[in-house]
């Protein structure tokens, strides 16, 4: 059974003395410094001290451990799927009690453009085919080894580079993009991506779907735990009722909303029944990473339990060691096993630090690539840039529990005192949003502008909202307005850049913002997620393929973390998701957009390019949106 007992580095009471001592030599390295000049390439001179010691700390931390740890997805604060209501949405809001799930698009079957699913559709058999475009195979071969446990790979070790360290190899837990990253190489999801992004079986083998296109049976392959134990249907079912058990507290919860009842026929079948029909399968919908139910005592995961850093999985790596800078993985026996034997995931707060690394060849991925890099690393003959699309945008969000923010006359003015693409060009490139979706998107209502900064106009919002200013002060009933402001600090150093630019901005406006304070795994979950004590907060959102985002501004909703109540949004949520038409659907969800560029609950920001710089010795290293490590058991390292 896993155990609470509690975890010395993880809680943060632990320390490592030799980690320490390295760290004090790697201070000339701080961003707040000047670095010393860079020695000359040439092959036969080594690199100075300071990058020696860098080297030391990525190979030594720990001890003698693998060390650990995309698309600007890479640096995002979860960024996750938002969820959906279910359709039984307008009977729980009488009652109160709006409840969501996922869609693609929201309310219809998962396949884009295809019409609503008819009722009384005729059975469809879902022969899933292994074979991805091109022809190369997306999910390996049928069945695993018939030992559990460990097994090495042949590809050597594979290091790659974190802003944040990811927190938990608990996908019920997934907080951040380094967590969801983790987890794509240790836990085997019933569906996953091919290389053409479309879903393709991996647990799962063949999905039928009933001719009532609301029960789907779904036959599994044969897979083992990596303490040996037999993957079984009992494992999904109890992997769904540990999601939506309010004890486990998974931001995730509601995305299985859309699954009426699970239950395992037999130990390799498992049957679903969904809340609403579908035409075919909805296999996207169905990337859940699985975890075994002999481990656990109920389903109820508190986020501590020690399963978190000890997980029984069956990925194609096993986690074997973790401590405060790393995660050590190891090649196993999965479904679709692995070249590289392993992988060392390790959190380097600096860029800088990062981009050295790899120019001296002590690693072989950096997740997210800034613009002051780019330049040095596509010179260098290290590594590869890779550009790969994003799947997030990002927000300035405006706790509605403060007063004056509770204002939308005030939010709105202080939208149009930021100057978006002023603060862009600080840290790279992308596409400025007027709302929650991506540009490419077919929800995103272009008829909506990204608001151009205008100060008049915002003090004229102001002055209707009964402010005053004096002495360059924005003040109500004598009241002046004090915002204290955080960033996520999984999204790195060009979070700190942005925050600090718009609080500038704001300050020159005549609101008191405090200096931005970053905020990071378990306090970002504390202190935003759940209590919610902040004014202003900078974040990402990353979505896979669904696009939900009812979760983030229907009232109650699990990830509306700004209080944002509007009865017009909550309409439009509703129509979207108990539609059956997809071409009402995408207008409802444009006006949702609309709607909350005229609500202004989020100052809406952009959608970066993303970047990642891969090593030049890295064999068949194909990066998705999202799904970073989708594709790594292709992965190999030319020796």
């Amino acid at each position: 059974m896993s155990d609470l007992t509690p975890d010395p580095l993880w809680d943060g009471r632990g320390s490592d003395p030799e980690l320490e001592r390295l760290q004090r030599l790697l201070s000339p390295l701080a961003t707040t410094r000047e670095l010393p000049p860079l020695p000359d390439r040439r092959p036969a001179r080594a690199p100075s001290w300071v990058w020696l010691a860098a080297a030391g700390l990525v190979l030594t931390v720990g001890g003698v451990v693998v060390l650990r740890s995309g698309s600007g997805d890479g640096e995002l604060e979860r960024t996750g799927v938002a969820d959906a209501p279910d359709p039984r949405a307008a009977q729980e809001r009488a009652n109160g009690k709006p409840q969501f799930h996922p869609g693609e698009p929201p309310g219809t079957e998962t396949r884009r453009g295809e019409p609503p699913t008819p009722k009384g559709a005729q059975a469809v058999r879902w022969p899933l085919d292994p074979f991805d475009v091109g022809g190369r195979t997306a999910h390996g071969s049928a069945g695993v080894g018939t030992s559990g446990g460990l097994t090495a790979g042949t590809g050597g070790t594979f290091i790659f580079y974190e802003d944040e360290l990811g927190l938990s190899a608990n996908p019920l837990h997934e907080r951040t993009m380094s967590d969801v990253r983790l987890n794509e190489l240790v836990h085997l999801s019933l569906f996953a991506p091919n290389y053409a992004d479309q879903p393709v079986p991996s647990l799962a083998r063949e999905a039928t779907l009933d001719d009532s296109g609301r029960v789907l049976t779904v036959a599994l392959n044969e897979a083992l735990w990596s303490d040996g134990e037999p993957v079984t249907a009992h494992d999904v079912v109890f992997t769904l009722a540990a999601f939506k058990d309010p004890g486990s507290r998974s931001l995730d919860r509601h995305r299985w909303d859309f699954i009426e009842a699970a239950e395992a026929s037999d130990e390799h079948t498992l049957v679903l029944r969904f809340v609403r029909t579908y035409r075919t399968p909805p296999i996207s919908q169905l990337y859940l990473k699985v975890i075994p139910k002999h481990v656990f005592s109920s389903t109820s995961i508190p986020s501590t339990n020690s399963y978190r850093t000890r997980p029984v999985t069956a990925g194609p790596f096993a986690v074997t060691h973790k401590d405060h800078k790393s995660w050590s993985l190891q090649a196993a026996d999965s479904i679709r096993s692995p070249r590289l034997e392993q992988i060392r995931a390790v959190e380097v707060p600096e860029k800088r630090t990062q981009a050295e690394l790899m120019s001296y060849a002590y690693g072989h991925a950096m997740i997210a690539v800034t613009p002051e890099q780019r330049a040095e690393l596509d010179a260098d003959e290290c590594c590869v840039l890779t550009p790969y699309p994003s799947r997030s945008w990002w927000y300035l969000a405006f706790n509605q529990r403060n007063p004056h923010l509770a204002d939308q006359g005030v939010r709105t003015a202080l939208n149009l005192v930021i100057d978006r693409q002023q603060a862009l060009e600080l840290i790279g490139e992308g596409d400025l949003v007027s709302g929650p979706f991506l540009r490419s998107s077919r929800y995103y209502n272009h008829d909506v502008p990204s608001p151009d900064p205008d100060l008049a106009q915002a003090a004229a919002l102001m002055e209707q909202a009964g402010y005053v200013e004096t002495d360059g002060r924005w003040a109500k009933d004598g009241r002046t307005i004090d915002l204290r402001c955080f960033y996520a600090a999984g999204l790195g150093e060009q979070a700190q850049t942005v925050a600090t630019n718009m609080v500038g901005q704001l300050k020159a406006f005549g609101i008191n913002v405090s200096a931005p304070a970053g905020l990071g795994g378990e306090s970002w979950e504390e202190r935003v997620m759940q209590r919610k004590d902040y004014d202003l907060v900078m974040g990402a959102w990353s979505f896979d393929t669904n696009e939900d985002v009812g979760q983030l501004f229907a009232t109650g909703g699990a990830r509306n973390v700004t209080g944002y109540s509007d009865a017009r949004t909550d309409q439009l949520l509703s129509g979207a998701y108990e539609s059956g038409d997809p071409s009402e659907i995408q207008a409802y969800m444009k006006e949702v957009h609309r709607r909350l560029s005229e609500t202004s609950p989020y100052v809406f920001l952009w959608s970066l390019r993303n970047y990642s710089a891969v090593s030049a010795n890295l064999v068949g290293a194909q990066i998705q949106p999202f799904y970073y490590f989708s594709q790594v058991s292709d992965w190999d390292l030319r020796l």
